[in-house]
C-alpha cells in the first residue's frame, strides 16, 4: 500500500503545482517554477517505479490502422514491443514528415523521454543514427539507461527542457512528445529547442492542449517565425481519441497491465486513477464513479480540449 500512497500523493501534489503557475502575465515566478519542477520530477519518478516491469504506456498514443501497418512493416522483425502499439505510433506519425529528405545518419534529441521506451524504438527505425534522452526525473534516466537496447548509440541524461545543456546547433531534430503542459515556462523550452538545431534541423511537438497552452504555443511560433518555418499545426484528436477509447476498455492490454502491477486492495484507487492519466480525461467516458471523481480533480487543472502536432524546420541562413 505503501507505492499506493506514493502514487497518489506524487499526483496530487504535482496536480496543486500546476495549478499555482499563473496563465496570464509573467507567468510562474522563480519560486512556483521551482516547485513544479520538483513536483514533476518527484512525480514521474514514482511512476517509473511502479510501472518498471511493463512498458505499458508511454503517452496517450494514436490509431490508424494504415498507421499502424506501415510501423510493422518498417520494423520488421524488431516488432512492436510488449505493448498495444499506440504510443509507438504516435511516435512514429510525429516523426514521419521530418523522414523524407533529412540527411542520414543525424543526430536526434528527445526533450521529456520519461523511461525511454519511445526513443529506443525510434533507433531501431533509424539505426546509423545517435540519439539522446532527456528527463528531468533521475529515476526514469536511470531506468532508460539500464533497459536501452542501444547503448552505443542511445544515451540518456537527466536535465531541464528549459535549459538544455547542449551546444548551439548540436541537433537534426528536437523531439517533444507529450511532455510540455508540465513545463512552467513553455517559451523557454521552444527557444531553447530552435537553438540547438542545426540550420535545416526539424523540431517536433505534440501535446495535450488546453485553450490556454493551445493560444500560448501560438503566440510562441509566431516570436519564433523568422527563426522556423512552421511546417504543419494538426489537429490529431480523433486519432488521439481511438487509442484512448480502446484502452479504456475493461479487458484492454492497459487496463491488464495496471491490475498486474498493482495488487489489490491499492488497484480499486490506482485503476480509475490511471485511467486519467492515460487519457480519461479526455474522451469524458465515465467508467465508473472513482474514475469519474478523478476525471473532474484533473480537468480542474488541465481541461485538454485538443491535441496538436505542431513541426518546424530552422531557418538556414540566406
Amino acid at each position: 500500500m505503501s507505492n499506493v500512497f506514493s502514487v497518489l500523493r506524487a499526483s496530487k501534489d504535482l496536480l496543486s503545482a500546476l495549478k499555482s503557475v499563473p496563465r496570464a502575465g509573467h507567468g510562474a515566478d522563480s519560486n512556483q517554477t521551482a516547485l513544479v519542477k520538483r513536483h514533476v520530477s518527484a512525480a514521474y519518478g514514482v511512476a517509473t517505479g511502479l510501472m518498471t516491469d511493463s512498458e505499458l504506456c508511454w503517452n496517450w498514443g494514436m490509431h490508424r490502422d494504415d498507421l499502424r501497418e506501415e510501423l510493422r512493416s518498417r520494423l520488421g522483425g524488431n516488432g512492436l514491443g510488449e505493448s498495444d502499439g499506440f504510443s509507438e505510433e504516435l511516435y512514429f506519425y510525429a516523426l514521419r514528415s521530418t523522414q523524407k529528405d533529412a540527411p542520414r545518419p543525424r543526430r536526434m534529441l528527445e526533450v521529456g523521454c520519461g523511461p525511454g521506451w519511445g526513443l529506443d524504438m525510434i533507433s531501431r527505425l533509424e539505426q546509423d543514427s545517435s540519439f539522446v534522452g532527456l528527463d528531468l526525473s533521475p529515476k526514469a534516466i536511470e531506468f532508460a539507461n539500464k533497459r536501452s537496447s542501444n547503448s552505443q548509440r542511445l544515451k540518456f541524461m537527466q536535465g531541464d527542457a528549459e535549459a538544455l545543456p547542449f551546444a548551439d546547433a548540436e541537433f537534426d531534430v528536437v523531439l517533444n512528445i507529450e511532455s510540455s503542459h508540465n513545463y512552467p515556462h513553455p517559451e523557454k523550452f521552444f527557444a531553447e529547442a530552435v537553438r540547438v538545431l542545426k540550420p535545416g534541423g526539424y523540431l517536433v511537438h505534440a501535446d495535450m492542449m488546453t485553450a490556454w497552452l493551445r493560444a500560448h504555443v501560438a503566440s510562441i511560433r509566431s516570436d519564433l517565425a523568422q527563426a522556423v518555418e512552421w511546417l504543419a499545426d494538426e489537429d490529431i484528436s480523433e486519432w488521439v481519441r481511438a487509442s484512448i477509447r480502446t484502452r479504456m476498455e475493461r479487458n484492454s492490454f492497459f487496463r491488464r497491465t495496471v491490475r498486474d502491477c498493482v495488487a489489490m486492495p491499492g488497484r480499486v484507487l490506482i485503476e480509475p486513477m490511471m485511467m486519467n492519466v492515460y487519457g480519461n480525461v479526455f474522451v469524458r467516458e465515465h467508467n465508473g464513479l472513482l474514475s469519474t471523481l478523478f476525471r473532474d480533480q484533473f480537468n480542474k487543472v488541465l481541461n485538454v480540449d485538443t491535441y496538436r502536432l505542431t513541426v518546424g524546420r530552422r531557418r538556414t541562413a540566406a
